[in-house]
């Protein structure tokens, strides 16, 4: 089973979108979106949720993210 940082980068690279614009698009510092996909930390509820919206990611998905915190 993918760790939780790996299905996030995965679904960033699906979206095509950059670290920089997922931080911009969710209102985080690129530091906290490096830091949930390098599984630096555990990333609060609340980032996973923010990254999700900005990368298009639908809600069951991500709340399946926030379950493996």
């Amino acid at each position: 089973m993918e760790d939780l940082g790996k299905k996030i980068r995965k679904a960033r690279k699906a979206s095509g979108m950059t670290m920089g614009e997922v931080a911009e698009e969710s209102g985080l510092t690129i530091a906290s979106v490096f830091n949930a996909e390098t599984g630096k930390g555990t990333p609060k509820p609340s980032t996973v949720k923010s990254i999700a919206k900005a990368i298009g990611v639908d809600e069951s998905t991500w709340m399946e993210w926030v379950r493996m915190i």
